[in-house]
Formats: structure tokens, sequence, C-alpha cells
């Protein structure tokens, strides 16, 4: 009895260490490529944009995973307070 539980939380803790790994990598690479943004991107608008777009899909596979109602992941990118906020003081994209 006592191997076969042993197994299971050794199994369950290398699952467990897996997605963190992942996500970790998820999370740096999503910075890496907001660095790359605020580096070669002109447009501050853009920027901000696409910033924004980046830690965007690095937070919704964040919740998605840690099953989090989806009105908790909207409510963190809509409204006056919300994520998306400041791009309403940026002037717009000129055609």
């Amino acid at each position: 009895m006592f191997l076969m539980l042993s197994f299971r939380i050794n199994r369950a803790t290398a699952r467990w260490w897996e997605a963190h790994t992942v996500q970790g990598d998820l999370h740096t690479d999503c910075r890496a490529l907001v660095t790359s943004i605020q580096m070669y991107v002109k447009c501050a608008r853009s920027r901000a944009e696409l910033a924004i777009h980046t830690y965007a899909i690095a937070r919704g596979v964040e919740f998605d995973l840690c099953d989090h109602p989806e009105e908790a992941w909207v409510s963190n990118f809509a409204g006056d307070s919300g994520l998306l906020s400041p791009l309403n003081s940026l002037q717009p994209l000129s055609k």
C-alpha cells in the first residue's frame, strides 16, 4: 500500500512540476517578446497594444489552467480600471 501511494504522489509531483516549468517558460518567452516589441516597434500605441495582448495571452493561459471563472479574466482587461484603460490616452493609429 505504501509503495502504491508513494508512486502516485511521485507521479503527481512530476506532473505538477512539468506544468510549472512550461508555464514559467511561457512567461519568460512573453517577457522576451515584449522586450523585443519595445525595442523595434516605433509607434507608441502599437507598442502598447502588442505588449498588452502578449500579456493577455499569458494571463489567459494561466486563468484557463487554474480554472478561474471567465468573469474574473475579463474584469482584469475591461472597464475603467482594467488593463486596456491606458490605451484610451494614446494617440489613435494613423492610416
